[in-house]
């Protein structure tokens, strides 16, 4: 990791909680969402730059920095509004850093980039917004977010929604590919606890 972007590292570990031991807000305490998505992150961005042309600097920024809002300025259990927090977040601590302009400027657009209504235009916006998916694909993500919900049937509600809108957002179809099998397994057992559950009411 360059030292500029590891200087943003540390500062936004430290924004966001240690384990505290208890179930409020599991998937924002500082040792879950660091090796589970941020740091995969960062991986698949130095990748994407290498092969796509991206701006390595911009990118890892913006990974660092896209989901800032989830603790920042948070007053509620509800995450709404942590994207608009995320963008006050990066521009205020870029700015604080004494980054230039333009790159405040194309982190922040590939922050917004990470949400599925925002069509990305650039390839620095294409590779965040793909990491920000594939890292859930690839990695335990999608798993140990049923750990965080008290309904079983809203974990697999949000499961079904989840998997299809980020293999959406995934821009490059080497990416795309990756994803796919993962998409399919879920889709599979899905399909098949639910065929099972209106087998078992219908009784």
């Amino acid at each position: 990791m360059l030292p500029i972007i590891k200087s943003v590292y540390e500062k936004v570990v430290q924004l966001f909680p240690e384990d505290s031991g208890k179930r409020e807000l599991l998937y924002v305490r500082r040792n879950w969402i660091f090796p589970q998505h941020i740091d995969i992150m960062i991986e698949l961005i130095e990748s994407m730059c290498s092969k796509y042309g991206g701006d390595i600097v911009v990118c890892q920024l913006a990974a660092i920095l896209h989901d800032t809002g989830l603790v920042y300025k948070r007053t509620s259990e509800s995450s709404k509004g942590h994207e608009e927090r995320s963008l006050e977040y990066a521009e205020q601590l870029l700015k604080e850093l004494k980054f230039e302009k333009k790159i405040i400027s194309s982190v922040l657009s590939c922050i917004r980039a990470t949400e599925p209504e925002n069509e990305p235009k650039t390839v620095n916006e294409k590779i965040v917004r793909t990491a920000d998916s594939l890292s859930q694909f690839i990695s335990v993500h999608f798993i140990a977010k049923a750990s965080f919900s008290e309904n079983i049937d809203d974990y697999f509600s949000w499961l079904s929604r989840k998997i299809d809108t980020n293999f959406k957002k995934i821009s490059f179809q080497e990416e795309q590919d990756a994803a796919r099998p993962t998409l399919k397994y879920y889709k599979e057992a899905l399909k098949r606890y639910y065929d099972s559950k209106e087998r078992i009411n219908s009784k």
